[in-house]
Formats: C-alpha cells, sequence, structure tokens
C-alpha cells in the first residue's frame, strides 16, 4: 500500500500530510555519510516511526475534519 493510500485510510489530510512528511525526511537527513554509524541510524529511524500515517500525534495533527451534510 502507497503512502498515500495509507494516509487515506487513516483519514488524514492527505496534502497537508505529506508536506509535512518530506519537510521532515529532510531534516531528518538519512543519506547522510554519518550514517555507517549504527546508533545515529538507528535514531534517525526512530525519529521516522514518528512520521508514519498511524502514529497517534500524526492522526491528531492531520485528522480529516468531520463535514456535515
Amino acid at each position: 500500500m502507497s503512502i498515500i493510500q495509507t494516509a487515506k485510510t487513516n483519514e488524514l489530510e492527505t496534502n497537508k500530510y505529506l508536506a509535512y512528511l518530506f519537510e521532515n525526511l529532510y531534516k531528518i537527513q538519512l543519506f547522510e555519510s554519518d550514517n555507517q554509524d549504527p546508533v545515529k541510524l538507528n535514531e534517525k529511524f526512530k525519529l521516522m516511526a514518528h512520521l508514519l500515517p498511524w502514529d497517534d500525534n500524526i492522526k491528531t495533527q492531520f485528522k480529516m475534519k468531520e463535514t456535515s451534510r
């Protein structure tokens, strides 16, 4: 399942979530040269886990608004 489909499944505002995701993935600098250090790499993976669509903070921050009919 794609990240977009997973965001939709978790009822997130997809565009806002994706903008946040890409901005923060850039900040983690996953592809920097210090990634040879397993400790630093593990820290980066932990940071990435908090960006996933099913994370409680992400769900709270990007939850789609209820619309009335």
